[in-house]
């Protein structure tokens, strides 16, 4: 029995010596290896993994994930990391948070779990975005702010209700965005039905980076728009023929002609659109000055709506670039007065009753009187009536 004992006793010292440690080394390990993939397998959705070395990284990489609208991601520290994770991770979301302009405006909270595998770290990153903002997909994302009228422009026509814009660089305040909008409309007098009302909120990142919440309230809908610019284009102002038969400054007389014969004048604020002229026959300063405006860019000639003053009063007129040239006209006063007492007049003829802000306009100094103009204009005419 001893024997026996002994015998099996020495069979266990040999067979833990040729290899049954190496065996619970080998079934340890591959206990990790099945945990690891866990959490993966139960996620509905896969999780992006993003590998970081250093501080610059990580934030880059936070940012990116915000950027492309995301709600949580995972990034992972690689065995060189160079800093203190914990503390970097800290600081990042900090940072990201409060010196990004989009992040400001639609993160309300960036949190993390940190977890070590093994040799290394990783850090579960979720995004909550704040219900009131524009998803991420629909912010408009733009290096400079050139192209910004063209998008502004496309938002009034369409009475669209918001637009977000991120600008990585921008100096617009939102005052000077309220004026970009208005010269928009100014320069684009049948975008819409009238001016709509703008309000604009900025959000700051760091350097001259600004994301633009615009809102605008226009007092009609869309469908209303598009029956009022269908009903002006059914009128035919121009046609093929007039715009080849004629000079710039024949065409400009021709328009100021036109409005001459086709409104009146009223000191009604509320007709104050390009409409109130064209389709309904009576308009403000404004208004007239804004009609102006609309015919003369269908003829292919530079024309701006001035906002200053006549009498010490509220007053628009217009300014026209002719051969490069730039001339005051005033179509409320051709229509008052005469069209020789209010068109192509330069800044000498305009000061003893008019106020504007020189520095915002053109100087008008050009040689062109109303005169030859109209001599010019009624000698085609003749010609061609014989």
């Amino acid at each position: 029995m001893k024997r026996a004992v002994a015998v099996f006793l020495a069979c266990l010292t040999v067979l833990s010596l040729s290899g049954c440690g190496s065996l619970f080394d080998k079934e340890y390990v591959s206990i990790e290896e099945y945990a690891l993939p866990t959490p993966a397998v139960e996620s509905t959705e896969p999780q992006d993994k993003i590998s970081v070395s250093n501080y610059s990284r990580l934030k880059t990489a936070l940012l990116e994930l915000v950027r492309s609208g995301k709600t949580d991601g995972t990034v992972v520290f690689s065995d060189a990391y160079d800093g203190n994770i914990k503390d970097d991770l800290a600081s990042t979301c900090w940072q990201v948070r409060t010196q990004d302009a989009l992040c400001a405006y639609c993160v309300e909270n960036i949190s993390y779990e940190l977890s070590k595998i093994v040799t290394y770290y990783e850090a579960r990153i979720t995004v909550k975005y704040a219900e009131s903002t524009v998803p991420v997909e629909d912010i408009v994302k733009l290096t400079y702010t050139s192209g910004l009228e063209e998008i502004i422009l496309d938002s009034i026509r369409a009475c669209t209700q918001r637009i977000v814009v991120l600008a990585q660089y921008s100096s617009y305040t939102a005052d000077s965005m309220e004026n970009l909008v208005a010269d928009v409309y100014y320069e684009n007098p049948t975008c819409a039905l009238r001016s709509p009302w703008v309000t604009v909120n900025i959000y700051r990142g760091s350097g001259m980076q600004r994301l633009y919440d615009i809102t605008f309230v226009y007092g009609y809908d869309a469908e209303e728009a598009a029956s009022k610019r269908e009903a002006l284009e059914q009128l035919e102002i121009w046609n093929s023929t007039e715009l080849k038969q004629y000079s710039d400054s024949e065409k400009a007389l021709k328009a100021c002609e036109y409005l001459v014969e086709n409104c009146t004048y009223t000191t009604d604020t509320n007709c104050n659109t390009a409409f109130s002229a064209l389709l309904d026959g009576a308009a403000s300063s404004e208004g007239l000055a804004l009609a102006y405006t609309e015919l003369c860019k269908k003829a292919g000639i530079e024309c701006k709506v001035v906002s200053g003053q006549r009498a010490w009063q509220k007053y628009y007129w217009n300014m026209i670039c002719i051969d490069g040239e730039y001339y005051h006209v005033d179509v409320s006063d051709c229509i008052m007065n005469g069209v020789a007492s209010g068109f192509l007049l330069n800044d000498e003829k305009m000061w003893s009753d008019y106020r504007w802000d020189m520095s915002a306009y053109p100087s008008c100094d050009g040689s062109l009187t109303y005169r030859p103009v109209w001599t010019e204009v009624t000698t085609e005419i003749d010609e061609n009536n014989t």
